[in-house]
């Protein structure tokens, strides 16, 4: 019999009591299986199962040209095989016709994505910040220029693209605006009357000074 349980004074309480209980046995674990046995290796292995130490990187390098070596020569000489035929397509009028319709009818399909869009301007904006950049590109539009067939296309598309704009009365009333800003500079309105002047005369029409 256990003394000091209960008295006129003390009554011991569940925690007590429960301490006093036999504690159960905690239920069998499950055998674990044996950890696999892990090899450590130092140095380099090649894949066909020689071993070289660290030291002889060099041997390995030598060893892997001549295992792979054939190989690199088939994959080398397939590159130069369509790097060939490539130019010998491009020499074609025609197959470069056809590819450039190609290339021009993907890009317009990415550019009716507005996220593709804003990357090309942030990617151009990058590139323009370059002064060796926009001196190649001076340079190369500069000798575009001088073909007439070069001159004549992109004239049409400059017309397409600003006849399509013209239909936006936004657009129209932007254009009004920056024209008449640019007005009010006498020298703005001296270079537009000389080409006036220079487009009567290309044109055979007699320009007669008006006198003041």
């Amino acid at each position: 019999m256990l003394r000091g349980t209960s008295s006129a004074t003390r009554t011991m309480d569940q925690r007590e009591i429960a301490a006093l209980r036999p504690a159960a046995a905690p239920p069998a674990r499950p055998r674990k299986a044996p950890a696999p046995a892990r090899q450590v290796t130092s140095g380099i292995v090649c894949f066909c199962g020689e071993r070289f130490a660290e030291s002889q990187a060099l041997a390995f390098m030598l060893h892997l040209r001549a295992e792979v070596g054939a190989d690199l020569a088939r994959l080398e000489r397939q590159r130069e095989y369509y790097r060939e035929r490539d130019r010998e397509r491009r020499k074609d009028p025609e197959w470069r016709e056809r590819a450039n319709e190609r290339r021009n009818e993907r890009r317009k399909e990415r550019r009716k994505d507005p996220e593709y869009r804003a990357r090309e301007r942030e990617l151009d904006n990058e590139r323009r910040k370059d002064p060796e950049y926009r001196a190649r590109e001076r340079e190369l539009d500069n000798e575009r220029r001088k073909d007439p067939e070069y001159r004549a296309r992109r004239n049409e598309r400059q017309n397409e693209r600003r006849n399509e704009r013209r239909k936006d009365p936004e657009y129209r009333a932007r254009e009004r605006e920056l024209d008449n800003e640019r007005r009010k500079d006498p020298e703005y309105r001296a270079r537009m009357n000389e080409r006036q002047l220079e487009r009567r005369k290309a044109n055979g029409v007699t320009v007669v000074p008006m006198a003041r």
